[in-house]
Formats: C-alpha cells, sequence, structure tokens
C-alpha cells in the first residue's frame, strides 16, 4: 500500500504561530457573533465555527497574495 503524502507548510515557526494565533481570534470572533458562551453550543457548532473562520483565513490570504503580486514588477 502507498503510503499518502502529507502536505507541509514551508514557514517559520513564527510565521506558523502567527497563523494559529489568528485562526484562534477568527474562531472566537465567530463564536460571539453566534452569542456561544456555554460549553454544549460551543462544541455543538465547533465544525461549523472553524469552517467559517478557517475560510475568512484563507479570504485574507488570498487578498494579500493578490496585493502582494500588484506589487511585483511585470517584465
Amino acid at each position: 500500500m502507498k503510503k499518502a503524502k502529507s502536505l507541509t507548510l514551508d514557514a517559520s515557526d513564527d510565521v506558523c504561530r502567527a497563523l494559529g494565533d489568528l485562526l484562534v481570534r477568527l474562531c472566537a470572533e465567530e463564536r460571539a457573533k453566534r452569542g456561544l458562551t456555554d460549553t454544549a453550543s460551543i462544541l455543538d457548532q465547533a465544525d461549523n465555527v472553524l469552517r467559517v473562520a478557517t475560510q475568512r483565513l484563507l479570504d485574507h490570504a488570498a487578498v494579500l497574495h493578490a496585493m502582494a503580486g500588484a506589487r511585483e514588477p511585470r517584465h
């Protein structure tokens, strides 16, 4: 059986830590928007909250990527 390749992020520990911190903050914002305060409701909605927060993180990354591309000189 062939072993599946794992996806890795080629980034420094600081970058990985910053991305993790940002994802935690985005999850906290989403929980606050939904009014999730008790443990049961947080656990019940964890997948949805993480999905929304991850999409927001990807949206931010796409904007930053586009901005960086716009600044690069064209040949």
